[in-house]
């Protein structure tokens, strides 16, 4: 796994994604998100504190990089 952040550097990440696309977010807080991407196996996090993308978080990446997908669903 490779390092992504703690809880607040990713908190300020959020926040700026959900300023720039406000209607993507609007329907989930920091903590839904997380909670989605810990689910799906996207991160994992060792001591709720220090976040790391698992490989399955790698590969999900590059296939939205490959597949030209649009990170701003409404989902």
């Amino acid at each position: 796994t490779s390092g992504v952040g703690t809880k607040a550097q990713l908190s300020q990440i959020y926040e700026i994604a959900k300023s720039q696309s406000p209607e993507v977010y609007a329907k989930y807080s920091l903590e839904q998100y997380l909670h989605y991407l810990l689910t799906w196996v996207l991160i994992t996090t060792p001591d709720n504190e220090q976040y790391f993308i698992t490989i399955a978080g790698q590969e999900f990446l590059k296939w939205m990089i490959d597949a030209r997908v649009s990170e701003n669903k409404p989902f």
